[in-house]
Order: C-alpha cells, then sequence, then structure tokens
C-alpha cells in the first residue's frame, strides 16, 4: 500500500507541476485528476501485479526455473 501511495503523491505533483497549479490554489486532487483525464496509478498497479500473479501460478511447478510466487502480497 505504502508504495501504490507514494506513486498516486508523485502522479499528482507531476500533474500540478504541468498544470501549473501550486498547493495555495486550493485545488482538490480528484479535480485535477479529472481535468487531467488520468487514473490512479495504484489501480494499474493492482491490475498488473494480479497479472503477474495469475502468469507465474500458470507455470508448471517442475520448471527448472521456478519463480517466488509465495511472496506476492496481493490486496
Amino acid at each position: 500500500q505504502r508504495m501504490e501511495d507514494r506513486a498516486d503523491a508523485t502522479k499528482m505533483r507531476m500533474l500540478r507541476h504541468i498544470n501549473g497549479i501550486s498547493y495555495e490554489d486550493h485545488v482538490a486532487n480528484t479535480e485535477i485528476s479529472i481535468q487531467a483525464g488520468v487514473k490512479e496509478i495504484s489501480s494499474f498497479m493492482r491490475k498488473r501485479r494480479l497479472q503477474w500473479h495469475d502468469h507465474v501460478c500458470q507455470r508448471d511447478e517442475e520448471e527448472e526455473y521456478p519463480l517466488g510466487h509465495k511472496y506476492i502480497i496481493l490486496r
């Protein structure tokens, strides 16, 4: 969760900088995201993590190079 929060915060800083909006302007993050037409990065991260997990689970357990899928943390 912490990594997703940091990614979302970085995205908002970039969007504010690109659009010339400072924190002192008191514009909500959701308003900026709607104007830019951008979704949350955390939703993309969750989707890709689930896709990767599905990919790993489809592998044969007897393959020569097993991946450490038991260490995946899904939320």
